[in-house]
């Protein structure tokens, strides 16, 4: 299934870039193909719009055209927390399956452009209800499985959905996981909002509880319609709405839109990992990040592939776990994260055989930088040397991958030798001044035009997202991320320039953290900063400046895992008399991060 959209050179012109873009929608199915482009706008007043004329349906585009093509192939593999749960959906059967839960949200009442709360572990129904707001209209709000109560507030407050579809409990290794509750803990918590009605998966009716907003999805998906026509939506509706860290405290709700989302995930994934016909792919990442939206669900299905979703962990029951995954399904293109590499590379248990990972033609990595230990250890123990390593990096915000290494000739990378930007996109490293820099250097990577995957604002907040990316270096695109350009035209990703710290994937403001902290009247001041860690690639260094005598460390942490999630928890905590200030009375965090740089004999 390899595309012409691979091979074509971009175009230089302004009319030659409209051409270029409007062919790429055309591996869409369109309702009305879309005649115009970029109508993106950069600057102090930023608004993106791409294919503002057509109209289409995801849905449709992901199962309903293959069904009809080759509808008993298998389009979505779901693998369990334990060994031997495997379930099998053709492209027909997940095509019944969407049509059905389609019906039962339309019978609750949920109607095009309704915002529809998904809080699941990463497993078929996560998917199917996706596609299934997509199928209607509505716009899914699809929550990470581990976050607190207080964190799940917080999204839901912001996104006021109509609905919110969860399930009792849910295994993830050996840990059970208390969905309905900590969802109802939220709902509980949330003030002057409307009632958010839950409905309730995987349940046999009989779920011990006494709320009245509950509704059971098997008792009511016996009793809806077998057909269900896909709604006709605007390029430049909203898909989904998808909550990540930024510089600011609270989460911010980013929206991508329906008809350039889908072209770039389409093509991104085609320039990626140029798919081939009888191709499974597996993405590892929670379907509650962007890259579990964009390529363990959108992308393969758009591209007619069969995708794997696993709910379970790389280490249970045994560090096999994984590669006996792999030589079961007999897994192709395998795109996983450095941090998981790291933490298997650490066992001689975790070490594939060649037989295990015969069936494997590319591996990829995605989330945070893969180190040149991880690199070597995937592209020989799990690739055998004979797969090429595929290093990506893109954002919630770009919606796909926008730097990797060419597929084509990847087998003469290293780990070392950077990313390569597709020369569609206008990639740009600028000094604080704002001034450009040409040639080899370091700045903050930018982006001088848009490009259809582009996210079109955050939710309710339309002022802050032009604030965050567009006003710093006017005319711009700002990614928060500093990079190195080498020789070659390679960028090298250095970090971030913000205080946004990449925990394992996981996006954690520290700005979210002393928020958290400081609405106690119990700590004085607080700082979180980002150091390096061997394992999770950083993680959170927690100073502290108590007000009461009493304050316990066990206290802190307890209230940073019950507001945000155990994911932000910090490895280093330090109470304090007083915090380091500069001239201007902000916190020094260099000073702090040099200190704790130097008492655990850490590397920068």
């Amino acid at each position: 299934m390899s595309h012409p959209d691979n091979d074509q050179p971009p175009p230089k012109g302004h009319a030659d870039k409209h051409d270029y873009w409007l062919g790429l929608a055309q591996y869409l199915e369109w309702i009305k193909p879309p005649q115009e482009t970029d109508q993106s706008r950069f600057g102090t007043e930023a608004t993106i719009s791409w294919y503002n004329d057509g109209i289409l349906n995801m849905a449709a585009n992901c199962l309903d055209r293959h069904a009809a093509q080759h509808g008993d192939k298998t389009a979505l593999i779901g693998v369990g927390n334990d060994e031997g749960q495997i379930r099998n959906f053709s492209y027909q059967d997940l095509l019944a399956e969407v049509i059905c839960a389609a019906n039962v949200l339309k019978k609750m009442g949920i109607r095009k452009g309704d915002r529809v709360a998904i809080f699941l572990p990463t497993i078929p129904e996560a998917a199917i209800f996706m596609l299934a707001c997509a199928r209607i209209g509505a716009v899914h709000v699809v929550l990470f499985g581990g976050l607190s109560s207080g964190a799940l507030e917080h999204r839901l407050s912001d996104a006021n959905p109509s609905l919110l579809i969860t399930l009792p409990k849910a295994q993830r290794g050996p840990k059970t996981l208390d969905f309905l509750s900590i969802a109802q803990e939220a709902l509980g918590r949330l003030q002057g909002k409307r009632p958010i009605a839950i409905l309730l998966i995987h349940s046999d009716g009989k779920t011990d509880c006494t709320a009245t907003n509950i509704t059971f999805y098997e008792t009511l998906r016996q009793s809806v319609p077998t057909s269900c026509p896909c709604a006709a939506v605007s390029a430049t509706d909203p898909l989904f709405i998808l909550y990540t860290s930024g510089t600011t405290g609270t989460p911010k709700g980013i929206v991508h839109s329906t008809g350039g989302y889908a072209v770039w995930a389409h093509h991104s994934f085609a320039r990626t990992f140029v798919p081939e016909a009888d191709d499974i792919f597996w993405s590892t990442a929670d379907v509650g990040w962007i890259t579990g939206h964009s390529y363990t669900v959108y992308a393969p299905l758009l591209h007619g592939l069969t995708t794997v979703l696993f709910e379970g962990m790389p280490t249970y029951p045994t560090y096999r776990r994984w590669w006996d995954i792999i030589a079961s399904l007999g897994v192709t293109i395998f795109y996983t994260a450095p941090t998981a590499l790291r933490l298997l590379s650490r066992s001689h248990h975790g070490h594939p055989s060649k037989q295990d990972t015969k069936s494997l033609r590319l591996l990829g990595s995605v989330g945070e930088p893969l180190d040149a230990a991880s690199w070597n250890w995937f592209h020989h123990y799990v690739g055998h040397s004979a797969c090429p390593v595929l290093d990506t990096w893109w954002q919630t915000e770009t919606g796909g991958i926008m730097l990797s290494p060419p597929a084509e000739n990847s087998m003469e990378n290293d780990p070392h030798m950077g990313l390569q930007p597709p020369t569609e996109l206008e990639f740009a490293l600028l000094e604080e001044n704002g001034s450009e820099i040409k040639g080899t250097g370091i700045g903050a990577l930018c982006l001088k035009a848009s490009w259809p995957g582009q996210a079109i604002g955050i939710w309710g907040h339309e002022d802050l997202f032009r604030q965050l990316y567009f006003r710093t270096y006017p005319g711009y695109y700002l990614t928060g991320d500093e990079a190195e350009r080498t020789p070659k035209g390679y960028y090298r990703l250095l970090g971030r320039i913000d205080d946004v710290v990449n925990i394992s994937g996981h996006r954690v403001s520290s700005a979210e953290i002393e928020e958290c902290l400081l609405a106690n009247d119990d700590i004085r001041e607080c700082a979180a900063i980002g150091v390096p860690h061997e394992l999770k690639g950083q993680c959170i260094a927690l100073f502290v400046v108590p007000d009461r005598e009493d304050l316990t460390l066990e206290s802190v942490i307890t209230r940073i895992i019950r507001e945000i999630g155990s994911y932000a928890r910090p490895d280093f905590v330090e109470f304090c008399h007083n915090l380091p200030k500069t001239s201007s009375g902000k916190i020094a965090r260099s000073i702090l991060k040099q200190q704790i740089l130097h008492q655990n004999n850490m590397t920068k």
